[in-house]
Formats: structure tokens, C-alpha cells, sequence
């Protein structure tokens, strides 16, 4: 009578996917494919193998059975919680046409991931200023910067 196989477990070192400046290392324990656990890397000298909440729950979150696997879209009042299913397809033409109607508004298409670096202008300081996009004419005060770059010219 064959016995049952033991589960190999072999360690798969990663790196944190959320963006904060630790960029944490990680340990990711996996069996049959399936990983069983993640820990911090000692030798990452930022944190000495702590991880933080976030991330030392990772499976918990990757293996629920509350994980959203496919684009939905909200069919009640926001708070409800009631959405349907849609295609991947209507998902991005949604997101497209949302976007657009942003980047067209009066806020421009910075209002989209205000947070994110990627949504400032660019820097215009090399611009002459009857060019720049701020429509300076000459230089604001060293109080008042400049609306588009956060810095007086």
C-alpha cells in the first residue's frame, strides 16, 4: 500500500507589491503550488523580516472566498453592496469613457489619481513664460506659486 506523498514546501522570496519606500522583502512558503505563508526576509536591512498588517494577512485576503475575480459593476445605491457581473470588455470601455469625461471637465486630467505622481503636469520651468501652460506672463511671487508646478517662476 503506497503511502501518502509528503507535500514538498519549497520558499520563494518576493518583494512587497504595495508602494511604500520600505519595498519589504518577503518569504513566501508554497506547497502544491499554493502559498501557505509569507514572512518578512531577515536579511532586509529596512525592516528586519517585519512585515506590516497589511501584508502579514496577504493570504487571508488572496484566498478568500469574498475576493472579487471578476469586473463588477454597482446596480444599487453606493453602501448597499449590490453589484452584477459584466464582461472585461464593458468593464474597460466603462473605464475609458469615465476617464475621458474627466480628462474633457474643467478639473483636466489631473483630477484622474490626484494622489499619484503620474497625475501632476509636467514641470515647465525651461518654458519661456508667455508659453507655459499656467499663462504666466511674468514671474509670480515667491508666495504665490504657480498653480500647474507648486513652485514660483
Amino acid at each position: 500500500m503506497p503511502l501518502d506523498p509528503i507535500p514538498i514546501r519549497t520558499v520563494v522570496r518576493g518583494a512587497c507589491p504595495h508602494d511604500c519606500p520600505d519595498t519589504c522583502a518577503m518569504l513566501i512558503s508554497v506547497e502544491d503550488g499554493r502559498a501557505v505563508e509569507v514572512r518578512g526576509a531577515p536579511d532586509h536591512p529596512p525592516t528586519s523580516g517585519t512585515l506590516c498588517t497589511k501584508v502579514a494577512r496577504y493570504l487571508e485576503r488572496t484566498y478568500s472566498d469574498q475576493r472579487v475575480l471578476h469586473p463588477m459593476r454597482r446596480v444599487g445605491k453606493k453602501g448597499e453592496g449590490r453589484f452584477e457581473r459584466i464582461s472585461w470588455d464593458e468593464a474597460l470601455d466603462t473605464i475609458v469613457e469615465r476617464f475621458g469625461a474627466i480628462a474633457a471637465s474643467p478639473d483636466g486630467p489631473q483630477a484622474i489619481g490626484a494622489n499619484s505622481p503620474l497625475a501632476l503636469p509636467p514641470r515647465h520651468d525651461s518654458q519661456p513664460l508667455a508659453t507655459r501652460p499656467c499663462q504666466e506672463t511674468s514671474p509670480a511671487p515667491a508666495a504665490d506659486p504657480c498653480p500647474y508646478c507648486c513652485r514660483p517662476h
